[in-house]
């Protein structure tokens, strides 16, 4: 439960219904708002980088190219599975 009170949430607005429909996810194919939201959000987790180490499951710290290779993995999870995802709440 520590894990979930130091957790901080993200809500990004919808983003547009190109973006729904099309399969490429073109960064133009995204509402304005949406955009600004993912550039904000991308921008705080990236200026938190220097100033937080991150650690493992077992307290090593994890490097920026670890790190980058955590997020491609995590990317190809979100498109893996966003083929089946309907609403929000999935």
């Amino acid at each position: 439960m520590k894990q979930l009170s130091e957790c901080d949430c993200f809500l990004l607005p919808n983003p547009g219904k190109k973006i729904r429909i099309s399969t490429t996810g073109r960064w133009n194919d995204m509402s304005e708002d949406f955009r600004n939201s993912l550039d904000d959000y991308a921008s705080s987790v990236l200026r938190s980088l220097p100033t937080s180490a991150r650690t493992a499951n077992k307290g090593s710290v994890v490097s920026g190219f670890k790190f980058f290779e955590r997020m491609k993995l995590f990317t190809k999870t979100i498109e893996r599975y966003s083929k089946h995802i309907t609403t929000p709440l999935q």
